[in-house]
């Protein structure tokens, strides 16, 4: 099972060799601003394996980031299915861009 914690500045470096993996344009894919957003949006963050994955709250409610990174995206996917089922709210997934459909 996977455990998420509150995002610090030591979560910095696996962050980042993340992120410089995803080489994503959006400005949701860099340290600074998740760690400058994280009490707006309660973000905890978990590391998998070469993905970094982020529980967020919208509206009030759980939602999951697209698990950046590289390797494979499927165990990613299925271990939020899993903490989300465990916990009874559904699985949704925001930040997912056109590239990333290309993965799913």
């Amino acid at each position: 099972m996977i455990e998420f914690h509150a995002i610090s500045i030591l979560d910095k470096e696996w962050i980042d060799r993340h992120l410089m993996c995803e080489d994503s344009p959006s400005a949701d894919f860099n340290f600074g601003n998740m760690f400058i957003w994280d009490q707006h949006y309660r973000q905890l963050v978990c590391n998998l394996g070469e993905r970094t994955l982020t529980k967020v709250r919208l509206h009030g409610q759980p939602a999951f980031v697209y698990p950046i990174g590289c390797g494979p995206l499927r165990p990613a996917i299925e271990a939020l299915r899993a903490f989300a089922a465990e916990r009874g709210y559904p699985l949704v997934i925001r930040g997912i861009t056109p590239a990333h459909r290309l993965h799913l």
